[in-house]
């Protein structure tokens, strides 16, 4: 439970303050939907008017607030975040419009897509917990982690021709993470004998051979992502990356 009455309600009111202010400005950056921690099925979903629903069931009492699980920090800030991303200035008329429906409305020269992160390979980097090794988990709303690719994939594939290039990041492999230590300059097949998290409060240590597991998973998904991709854009081998 995190419990600082005074800091917490500075902060929550700053949050709310920095995204009506942020708004004045947003029309001198290039467009961004980049939300954080989220879930493919955010881009399709999530609202500004979600956003402040999210925000105002964690905190009922706004920055008057005295308390917040631990386990909704993540989903506050989410809130947060989808608050002032999708909705910079706070207008009524824009506090329904979804990441995608923002992208079809703005129609960008270059449309950069990365998502998926946060459907258990995030955990894996952070924790390195052998027993949570799932980088498919369904999404929050139930929808599974392939569903929703689809669903992204359908709506990009509607955009106009004046959307010229559409990049889709895939996943990386857990073996090139940075928090990952391994346990020495040795490789067998590639990998160390085992990996643990460097800025983790787990004490967990992942195997090579599990870590190899995991990085053939990832390159499975990526393969079976692109598909979702390639077989509804008009010239997918040079809109896949």
């Amino acid at each position: 439970m995190v419990k600082k009455p005074g800091l917490f309600a500075e902060r929550l009111a700053a949050a709310q303050e920095y995204s009506c202010c942020w708004g004045r400005y947003a029309h001198r950056f290039a467009a961004s939907g980049d939300l954080n921690p989220a879930q493919p099925y955010d881009l399709y979903t999530r609202t500004a008017a979600t956003s402040n629903a999210e925000i105002a069931k964690i905190c009922p009492k706004g920055p008057e607030t005295s308390s917040v699980s631990f386990s909704d920090i993540g989903a506050l800030h989410l809130g947060i975040d989808g608050r002032y991303v999708l909705n910079p200035s706070q207008n009524p008329d824009f506090e329904s419009l979804t990441p995608l429906m923002w992208v079809q409305a703005r129609q960008p020269k270059r449309l950069i897509i990365q998502i998926g992160h946060n459907n258990g390979l995030y955990t894996i980097g952070a924790d390195a917990d052998p027993e949570r090794l799932n980088v498919l988990q369904d999404n929050h709303n139930g929808d599974t982690f392939f569903d929703s690719f689809q669903t992204i994939a359908n709506a990009v594939a509607e955009l106009p021709d004046t959307v010229e290039l559409i990049l889709v990041v895939l996943l990386p492999r857990i073996g090139t993470v940075a928090n990952l230590r391994p346990s020495n300059n040795g490789r067998i097949n590639g990998y160390a004998e085992y990996y643990s998290p460097v800025f983790s409060t787990s004490k967990t240590a992942l195997p090579g051979t599990k870590m190899a597991q995991v990085d053939q998973q990832i390159a499975d998904t990526n393969a079976r992502s692109s598909k979702c991709f390639r077989k509804r854009l008009r010239q997918p081998a040079e809109s896949i990356g």
